[in-house]
Formats: C-alpha cells, sequence, structure tokens
C-alpha cells in the first residue's frame, strides 16, 4: 500500500513546493506593479484612514505599501489652480481653521475652494484634526496640496525608494 502511495505523495509534494516559489516570484517581480489583468490595489485618496486624505503625505505613505496605484480627486480654485480635495470644500471632519478653531458641519460649505485662491486654501490645516471615523488615523499638519506638488513630490521618492 505504501508502494502504491509513495509516487502520488512525492508528485504531490513537489506540485505544491514548485507553485509556491512560482507565486514567490510573481510577487517579487511584479509587487508595486501595475500588471494587465491584476487587481489594481490603490490607495484611496493617499492612504485613508492611516494618513489625512489627499495630502502629501498620504500619497507618500501610500507608495511605502503594495498600492499599485495612488487615487486621488481635485478640484480648482478661483486663481485656476488644480488642489486635491475630495469636496469642493473644507470639510468640517477633517478642517482646522487658519484661526486654530475647527471647521463646523455649519460653515464647511461656505468655505468653498472654488471661490477661493490657492493663497487662501493653503491657510487651512486638513492633518491635525482627530478624525472621528479612523481613529488610529496619524495627526499630520498637511494642507491641500497643488496637483503639480504631489506629481513631484511622489517622483521623488518613488526616484529614492527605486520603485516602479
Amino acid at each position: 500500500m505504501i508502494k502504491k502511495l509513495l509516487p502520488a505523495l512525492l508528485f504531490f509534494l513537489i506540485a505544491c513546493s514548485t507553485t509556491k516559489k512560482v507565486q514567490e516570484e510573481t510577487t517579487e517581480t511584479t509587487n508595486n506593479k501595475y500588471v494587465p489583468g491584476e487587481f489594481d490595489k490603490q490607495g484611496h485618496r493617499g492612504c485613508r484612514g492611516l494618513m489625512p486624505e489627499n495630502t502629501i503625505p498620504a500619497m507618500l505613505f501610500a507608495l511605502g505599501t503594495p498600492a499599485t496605484t495612488l487615487e486621488m480627486d481635485v478640484v480648482i480654485t478661483k486663481d485656476k489652480k488644480v488642489v486635491l480635495s475630495h469636496e469642493p470644500f473644507f470639510n468640517h471632519e477633517i478642517t482646522t481653521k487658519p484661526d486654530g478653531k475647527y471647521v463646523t458641519e455649519a460653515e464647511e460649505k461656505r468655505l468653498n475652494i472654488y471661490q477661493m485662491t490657492y493663497e487662501e486654501v493653503k491657510k487651512y490645516d486638513v492633518g491635525m484634526k482627530p478624525h472621528p471615523r479612523f481613529s488610529k488615523q496619524q495627526k499630520v499638519k498637511a494642507i491641500k496640496p497643488l496637483l503639480s506638488d504631489v506629481i513631484d513630490s511622489v517622483n521623488i521618492d518613488m526616484m529614492t525608494r527605486r520603485r516602479p
């Protein structure tokens, strides 16, 4: 009986070890690189929930994960600057005003980014206020950045990490 099962057992063990090796090699060659037909791992708004959303720190943090795509949202300021922001206004859940007070839900929609210059926009902090839905999100001083600044920061970081 053992003589009959031995060849099957050897075949099974060889097949399993070969499969594992192929999986490891595939992971090494495709990690952090988009491969058509494979699942696209995204850093949603950078790494929302871990870092302040749609900020440079969030995008750079996402580069240190297996994410293959940095997902972000943009709006246009009064002076035609392209700025990262999910909403066209300063959300009360994440924003501290220039005077250090938190934006309230009642006033958030009046703080419309389309009606502000970028000089005005960058006076608001969107990283230090504790997020009510993401208690483990890091608190980092951050502004809503220009898209061009995000692209520059990501390119520099990717070259430093030698990441594809």
